[in-house]
């Protein structure tokens, strides 16, 4: 009986090797078959008419923001009746909407997949009023760009800035890793992400830095802001070189399920609460009066400094406690330990 089904499911396997070796030798893989039946074509658009806002709406194409010397929207693999590029109102749209390859988009075989929609769009180095992305499906990059508000929403996809100059910098991602660098926001910034990572290196923002991550770990390498709002649900944050320069707020850190670690930075009147994970810090420097929360935790704090520089507050164990002007306390049914690093 045994030796049936083996020999059963070893033709079986072999049919179906079969058929697909008469699919491929058929053109199932072929892309340009695929180009043809689903009516895809390449095209470039360069608008004469002048502009200060941008706005791009996207369904399921990648899409890449330079600078050069021109404007230029080169697109790559879309369907021309589903596509639009015009300029009304002093502002550039580009407009993707649905077309019948949504339903093929998912196919992917070894090395093989069906033609990916890519626009790439090439704008001079100018300080535009606005730029607003919005993408469904697919990933977006955009380097070097400056305007005063900047804006990105994806649904399923990376996005990945860098270069960017702007007052108010907002970037959502429900299904997507967000990475931001190399950067300048001279007022706010505000980064929403449900499923996926959030990094940032080389910031410099001038108010407030507002993160929510509902799943996924948040890494800051290098970024300076007024004040921090973040609250991850489950995920781990990194703060290294991280800075908070406003003496007079407080900066509220909020973890469910995650570690807190701070590795050579500067915070000012942090409010940290951890409800299951632990916090450490290395050669960082809390200033102001802290106050951290641990429920399910414990915190092992290098503080930046000496002895007589901090008040350590409660439940600690192999520290000492003195009487300096920055306040820490920590509360919570969880072990706790401070050492000093002194300034050299």
């Amino acid at each position: 009986m045994v030796k049936s089904w083996v020999i059963t499911g070893v033709c079986l396997i072999g049919a179906g090797v079969l058929c697909c070796t008469a699919a491929i030798g058929a053109g199932a893989l072929n892309q340009q078959r695929y180009r043809e039946k689903l009516h895809l074509t390449d095209r470039t658009d360069t608008p004469s008419e002048n502009f200060t806002a941008i706005q791009v709406a996207l369904k399921d194409a990648d899409l890449t923001v330079q600078t050069g010397e021109s404007v230029s929207v080169e697109a790559e693999n879309i369907s021309a009746d589903c596509y639009d590029v015009t300029v009304r109102d002093g502002v550039l749209r580009i407009e993707q909407r649905s077309n019948d390859l949504n339903q093929y988009t998912l196919i992917h075989l070894g090395g093989f997949s069906i033609p990916t929609a890519k626009i790439t769009l090439t704008l001079p180095e100018e300080n535009y009023k606005s730029m607003d992305i919005s993408a469904s499906y697919g990933d977006c990059t955009v380097d070097g760009i400056s305007a005063q508000t900047f804006s990105a929403n994806l649904d399923c996809g990376d996005g990945t800035f860098q270069n960017i100059s702007t007052e108010n910098y907002t970037a959502k991602s429900s299904y997507g890793d967000l990475q931001l660098s190399d950067s300048e926001v001279k007022d706010s910034l505000s980064v929403e992400a449900d499923s996926g990572s959030v990094t940032f290196a080389r910031i410099d923002i001038r108010n407030r830095c507002q993160v929510q991550d509902d799943s996924g770990d948040v890494e800051m390498n290098a970024v300076t802001c007024g004040v921090a709002e973040m609250t991850l649900d489950s995920g781990s944050l990194t703060l290294n070189r991280f800075e908070t320069t406003d003496q007079e707020s407080s900066s509220i850190l909020r973890l469910d399920f995650g570690d807190l670690t701070c590795i050579r930075s500067k915070l000012w009147n942090g409010e940290f609460s951890l409800d299951c994970g632990d916090i450490q810090t290395e050669k960082t420097a809390l200033y102001g009066g802290t106050n951290i929360e641990l429920d399910f935790g414990n915190a092992d704090l290098n503080l930046l400094g000496t002895s007589s520089d901090y008040s350590v507050g409660k439940f600690l164990t192999g520290s000492a406690k003195s009487g300096g002007g920055n306040v820490i306390s920590i509360s919570g049914d969880s072990d706790a330990n401070v050492t000093f690093t002194e300034v050299p």
